[in-house]
């Protein structure tokens, strides 16, 4: 075989690997999985990852036995990613409708709720949602919490980055911020930013998404690992450890 042809073969293999369906069977893989910044759920500083979801994943891979790798990337690109089939999970997702037949799941990792919050500082009040047609709402992009602004029919800016609400919020560029509650909280005392909750969304729990053709057996050990992980009390010291941290900010 010559160098051309070693090449091709090494190219086949890996076309091949990302199409593979997740098995337990046969020698150990390293699964792709794909985020976001988005703390506490994840938490990016500098070259280190980590945050509620994130380190809870971590657990229950390790301890049903599979190795990950973790990248950073954009929530859209995430969700396609999986879909495609070039990585094996995405994290942390929240569970609805719309993706129920799109994905395989595991959870969940945290319950929480959409909000719409605005600053300490700004007169608006809420008592549905129909109110907040006439002010400027963010959202992040691709995000359960747009969907559930396009149901209820309200307009919005969508921003790839979570973060970059907040900002916006802070500098007079938005009225509201359409976000899950513990994100707000969390965004909120660490830019140090009074913020206020106008209006509870929804309901909504946090998953890991996984490809469709991902293995009955893979989704059970994670499963199961997730559920000791709660019925030992692990998983609940792990959310108070980064909601205790949130809270002295």
């Amino acid at each position: 075989m010559d160098a051309s042809e070693a090449i091709v073969w090494k190219k086949l293999l890996w076309v091949a690997w990302l199409l593979a369906p997740l098995t337990s069977a046969g020698p150990p893989q390293v699964l792709k999985l794909v985020t976001l910044d988005y703390p506490p759920m994840t938490v990016v500083q500098g070259d280190k990852l980590s945050g509620i979801v994130y380190d809870a994943v971590g657990l229950v891979f390790a301890r049903a036995g599979y190795a990950h790798q973790v990248e950073l990337v954009p929530w859209k690109r995430a969700m396609a990613l999986v879909e495609t089939g070039t990585v094996s999970c995405v994290f942390p997702m929240t569970r609805t409708s719309e993706r129920e037949a799109r994905f395989s799941w595991v959870g969940p990792f945290l319950t929480g709720a959409h909000v719409l919050v605005a600053l300490e500082s700004n007169p608006i009040q809420l008592t549905n949602p129909a109110q907040a047609r006439n002010y400027r709402i963010g959202v992040l992009a691709g995000s359960a919490v747009e969907q559930t602004l396009k149901t209820m029919g309200l307009p919005y800016f969508g921003d790839p980055k979570s973060e970059n609400n907040m900002r916006k919020l802070s500098e007079g560029m938005l009225d509201l911020w359409a976000v899950h509650d513990v994100v707000a909280q969390y965004e909120s005392r660490d830019l140090h930013v009074p913020i206020k909750q106008l209006l509870k969304l929804a309901t909504v729990e946090t998953y890991l998404g996984c490809r469709l053709d991902t293995a009955s057996d893979v989704l059970n050990a994670l499963q199961n690992q997730l559920d000791k992980l709660k019925q030992q009390g692990e998983l609940t010291v792990l959310q108070q450890q980064y909601l205790s941290t949130m809270s002295s900010k």
